[in-house]
């Protein structure tokens, strides 16, 4: 199992290293002096010739009797725009229909919006900022709601607002009252580099997902549906005590609507394609206390605050051996030697040597003649087994010999795996060759019920021509390689019949290499206990427990202990071995982490030629903790989406790669730092194309942030409390918002951060 690098630190490293349609009709009149506009979408989804007022609040949190502007949303993609002129404090714009409103909706296609359905949002507006942003979501309706459930009735206070706009940031992940509302099934969503409008996109899709599945109880026309499903999950958000919580059974419908959003490829054309390490209504496993409220400039000098100060301790985790550098990339690689021995190998050498165990009894009991056995196919994830004449497995025996001779070995070799990029071809003779990775067991008869057995792992080329449909004439060519350690041991077992109940593997296993043909160890040293149970369907589940432990270049790697609520459950259909599942409580010591909890391996599948059957799913939940007492508890999950039309013989090019996620979910503990409570998610969304997007809370903020690959390199970092900035490769001045006031100018020549309010201090 080979997990993408978990690079949340190194994201935001190079964050601070980076720093180097038509609007609706205005029915209001601009009044003399100053023009301040407030512009933005009302979806649910994009809601054209929406009816749209705008109220004002005083300092007590009363609204104006009647609104300051009013005017409709765009028929072509629900936005709009209004001229307040020189009127400042807090306005709420507030959304409603008539018989001439439609929504956009992302199952039902273009439907009547409900004239009692209304939605609002919140803006602020000073002194300091001309043009404000007010997008109308069934989100930003949620924080108006919370906001109002803290005080009065129908009042909105400034500190309330804070504190509802701080808590649905850290609930959704991203800032409904600025980020743009996309249709999750537009182009716009699908060409978006903006992580919070995917993710917006996605939760908006969930909520039609719960209409058009009558869920929550709704129905009706579409329309109501949809009203109703509103009502029934953002509707339900309160704030007591300064957090904001919806109902149990609203956040499991989102939840649950949501995955199904995620996966359906008609609806998403975002490139989320799981919410694994997305915040949206998942809850991190860690209780921080809402931030006090700030001014817009205290509040922007928090952030860069918690970016240096959490930035200053990452780096010296790595200082003095420390088990997580900056990048995670200790962590990363105590995670990778402490599984290395726990991919599909371990369900392979305990079937394999079964098998050739039953083998050999079946024919010395006379409950078969059968000579050999074999799953007959190069996309199988074993070959056969064969009896010998001859301890050494040098002489095969064949049907003649059935009446005439007793087996003294019998031998199993595992289908070669395919090395990843291996392929080459020449243009002369048509021919290609590529790199195969082979493994065999040797069992020879022992005292009682017992066998010993080699084994040892090869590494041989293999030549072939090559069609549409894949390789075929395929020959192995001369010369294999031994690579790393031989490996021998003692096999123990019973039979129930002629199945193996039982074994008891003592010994050691040879080299293990990755997907790419390099050597991740020399030999393994195995005590693995395994019971075998039928199920039905032909499946069966190898319980497991023990210990493996790893060498490599003379040293120890580290030890896993395997719990006994460890189980791989496998298929034999049509002579064809298939690994179902396989999940595994492990407790894992390296030289500088302690690593404990559970992995989970499943959709396993072959490449595009039936090459490698692999787990396309890893998710390890557990603990790593080192020897300074760092430690992160949470959940990894690593996925391939598209292993089924890859090619992992060929090189990596523009049609032919990997679509991979890999995310993490929890708590970060590391030396002078409280614990953080931390989300992060990297995919390839192309041919040598990333993106990444994470959140971590340090206790005195939520910090958000986003970039990818492409060039110039685009960093977005945001805080619930609504302060943004983008940095942008090679821009000399960066500026700083806190909602729609500007709050700061970063010169990226100096390195300096110049606030508004006329106080100055350093990135560094």
């Amino acid at each position: 199992m080979n997990l993408t690098k978990l690079a949340l630190a190194c994201a935001l490293a190079s964050t601070l290293a980076a720093c180097g349609g038509g609007g609706g009709s205005n029915t209001s009149s601009p009044q003399a002096g100053q023009s301040r506009t407030i512009s933005g979408v009302a979806a649910k989804g994009l809601i054209k010739d929406g009816i749209v007022g705008i109220y004002a609040y005083d300092a007590a949190g009363n609204r104006s009797a009647a609104p300051v502007a009013t005017g409709r949303t765009s028929k072509t993609d629900g936005s709009y725009s209004f001229n307040l002129g020189d009127r400042t404090g807090l306005f709420t714009v507030e959304v409603s229909a008539d018989a001439n409103t439609t929504m956009e909706d992302e199952y039902s296609g273009t439907i009547s919006m409900p004239a009692t359905m209304t939605m609002r949002s919140l803006v602020q507006l000073d002194g300091g900022n001309n043009n404000a942003t007010g997008h109308v979501t069934p989100f930003t309706d949620m924080l108006v709601t919370a906001a109002m459930s803290a005080g009065t009735a129908n009042s909105l206070t400034m500190a309330n607002v804070a504190s509802a706009q701080t808590e649905v940031t850290k609930i959704l992940g991203f800032n409904p009252l600025t980020t743009k509302p996309l249709n999750a099934n537009s182009d716009a969503a699908a060409n978006t580099t903006d992580t919070s409008e995917k993710l917006q996109s996605l939760a908006l899709a969930a909520i039609s997902q719960i209409a058009y599945a009558n869920g929550m109880g709704c129905a009706g026309t579409p329309g109501e549906k949809v009203k109703c499903a509103v009502n029934a999950t953002t509707g339900t958000a309160q704030m007591k005590a300064g957090a904001v919580s919806i109902g149990s059974g609203a956040k499991a419908a989102l939840l649950a609507a949501l995955t199904t959003v995620a996966n359906d490829t008609t609806v998403n054309k975002t490139t989320l394609k799981t919410l694994d390490g997305q915040r949206l209504f998942a809850d991190v496993a860690i209780n921080i206390p809402t931030p006090t409220q700030a001014n817009p400039v205290a509040a922007t000098k928090t952030l860069f605050a918690s970016l240096r100060t959490n930035l200053q301790a990452w780096s010296d985790a790595s200082k003095d051996g420390g088990g997580l550098s900056n990048s995670l990339n200790a962590m990363k690689a105590d995670f990778d030697n402490a599984v290395s021995p726990l991919d599909q190998s371990l369900a392979d050498w305990v079937v394999v040597s079964g098998r050739g165990i039953e083998l050999y009894n079946d024919f010395i009991q006379k409950r078969s003649t059968a000579v050999t056995v074999s799953d007959g196919t190069a996309a199988s994830g074993l070959a056969s087994c064969t009896l010998y004449k001859d301890v050494a497995a040098t002489v095969a025996m064949t049907g003649k010999d059935v009446s005439s001779v007793t087996p003294k070995s019998v031998s199993c070799t595992l289908n070669g795996r395919i090395v990843e990029g291996s392929e080459r071809n020449s243009a002369s003779s048509g021919l290609y060759t590529r790199a195969v990775i082979g493994r065999s067991i040797t069992l020879t008869p022992a005292a009682g019920s017992n066998f010993a057995y080699t084994a040892r792992t090869l590494r041989f080329a293999q030549e072939y021509q090559k069609d549409r449909f894949g390789p075929y004439n395929i020959r192995t060519l001369s010369g294999p390689t031994t690579v790393g350690s031989s490996a021998s041991g003692v096999i123990a077992y019973t039979m129930n019949g002629n199945t193996v109940a039982t074994a008891l593997i003592e010994g050691t296993m040879p080299a293990r290499t990755d997907a790419g043909g390099m050597v991740l160890t020399d030999f393994e040293t195995w005590r693995i206990k395994t019971s075998t149970t039928a199920e039905a369907g032909g499946i069966n589940n190898y319980a497991l427990s023990g210990s493996i432990g790893a060498l490599k270049n003379g040293a120890t790697l580290g030890t896993v202990k395997i719990a006994d609520t460890s189980f791989v459950r496998a298929t034999t259909t049509g002579d064809t071995y298939r690994v179902i599942e396989a999940r595994l409580g492990i407790v894992a010591a390296t030289a500088n982490s302690t690593i404990s909890g559970s992995l989970s391996l499943s959709k396993f599948d072959t490449d595009k030629h039936g090459n490698g059957d692999l787990p396309n799913y890893a998710q390890f939940t557990g603990s790593f903790t080192n020897s300074r007492a760092e430690n992160f508890n949470g959940v990894i999950t690593a996925e391939v989406s598209n292993y089924k039309n890859y090619d992992s013989a060929a090189p990596l090019s523009a049609t032919n790669f990997l679509l991979a996620n890999a995310s993490f979910k929890g708590s970060l503990k590391i030396v002078s730092r409280p614990a953080l409570a931390v989300t992060f998610a990297a995919r390839t969304t192309g041919y040598k194309t990333a993106e990444y997007n994470g959140t971590y809370n340090d206790g005195a903020n939520v910090i958000s942030f986003d970039g990818n690959n492409s060039l110039p390199r685009t960093i977005r970092i945001a805080s619930a409390t609504g302060v943004t900035v983008t940095l942008v490769d090679g821009a000399k001045y960066i500026d700083v918002y806190n909602n729609n006031s500007k709050t700061a100018l970063i010169n990226t020549s100096t390195g300096m951060i110049n606030y508004v309010d006329g106080s100055f201090e350093t990135l560094n």
